[in-house]
């Protein structure tokens, strides 16, 4: 499970929401997936993000908050996808 700690899948899943997922192969991403996606800042942290994807390619994937007016601005390698929503 995950906890959802923003308002950017917003009104699909709400802040507080609990979100069940399943370990998704990149290769069995489809555009429209919810996805848990690891995202790594120059500073060495990292978090957990779920957005819902936008575009797919061979080599990487786009996400938005449904809540969102842009794309996230950086791109999602297949090392980085985690799980595929299930259930919130």
């Amino acid at each position: 499970p995950n906890l959802v700690m923003s308002a950017s899948m917003e009104p699909e899943i709400m802040t507080g929401d609990v979100v069940i997922t399943k370990q998704i192969k990149f290769e069995d991403v489809e555009v429209g997936d919810v996805i848990v996606y690891q995202h790594y800042y120059e500073d060495g942290s990292h978090k957990a993000i779920i957005h819902r994807v936008v575009e797919k390619t061979e080599a990487y994937l786009r996400c938005k908050g449904d809540n969102n007016e842009q794309k996230d601005p950086w791109l999602i390698y297949p090392e980085d996808v985690r799980a595929k929503a299930i259930f919130h």
